[in-house]
């Protein structure tokens, strides 16, 4: 997968939203899903390899990280691949916005790539689906950082 493959499937997105019906179907939650991945971690793959890859995660799935064995970590009842920026409100965003380019809408996806934490984390955040991603985080109380190597960075 490479960035013209992905600009395809933004420009498919852009169609869909364009379209008389603009239905939010499992064409474009997959096209969603394969972008945004794209933007996390380079390429497409399956949420266990994401989180295998993904550098950027919460304090708190950083340390259960260091304290479960790697299967166990990646299992979805410990850590979620999380959007910062719900994956609805930008489906939203493109709907609402009629000139919209596929340059920008690659940008929203790369500028919030999925975070990766714990599952109770991934509870506190279900309540603020309401807020920006920043202020979402802050009020579900939790710190992102980034993987330098092995040592955890807040950002």
């Amino acid at each position: 997968m490479n960035e013209q493959a992905i600009l395809r499937r933004i420009d498919f997105l852009i169609s869909e939203a364009r379209s008389e019906s603009r239905v939010k179907d499992q064409a474009v939650i997959y096209i969603m899903r394969t972008i945004s991945n794209y933007c996390t971690i380079d390429q497409d793959a399956p949420s266990s390899v994401i989180k295998k890859q993904n550098k950027r995660m919460s304090k708190g799935a950083y340390k259960s990280r260091k304290q479960l064995p790697p299967k166990e970590w990646v299992k979805g009842t410990n850590t979620i691949n999380e959007h910062q920026d719900p994956l609805k409100y930008i489906w939203k965003w493109i709907l609402d916005n009629k000139n919209v380019s596929r340059e920008e809408v690659l940008a929203r996806f790369r500028k919030w790539p999925m975070v990766t934490v714990t599952s109770e984390e991934n509870k506190r955040l279900r309540k603020c689906l309401e807020t920006r991603p920043r202020e979402r985080y802050r009020e579900a109380k939790i710190i992102v950082g980034q993987l330098k190597g092995k040592i955890w960075e807040p950002l």
